[in-house]
């Protein structure tokens, strides 16, 4: 699993690949939001997906994205940094704006997906 700090933002990725063994450490090493287990299920049969986490040792608040390997596409990827970009800006109550002044969503965006891909590179060599 593969760990970034989201600063400025007070939260955390993590990136992995779908196996029976990330599965289980994702399990073991955190809990949802809500302070719930996470089960299997949570992940469902997507290509790739975004949890909203708490580290059970460290407290700490952060999104795991898990991709199938054959999901490792920019448009998964992209959509992915969508999902993790507009977590952000709920849990930490940022405004988003209804016209074009979504400039700190668009940069938002850009950053996760450039982290999950050099994730993503690193998880394969």
């Amino acid at each position: 699993m593969i760990k970034y700090n989201l600063a400025p933002y007070p939260r955390n990725l993590y990136i992995e690949l779908f196996s029976e063994e990330s599965m289980s450490n994702i399990i073991n090493k955190f809990h949802t939001i809500n302070n719930e287990e996470i089960i299997r299920e949570d992940f469902g049969n997507y290509a790739a997906a975004v949890l909203r986490v708490i580290n059970k040792k460290t407290k700490e608040f952060g999104y795991v994205a898990v991709f199938r390997p054959e999901a490792m596409s920019i448009s998964h990827i992209a959509h992915e940094s969508y999902h993790i970009a507009d977590f952000i800006l709920e849990d930490l109550d940022l405004q988003y704006n209804y016209n074009s002044a979504n400039e700190h969503i668009a940069y938002l965006v850009g950053y996760v997906a450039g982290l999950i891909d050099k994730g993503l590179k690193r998880i394969i060599k």
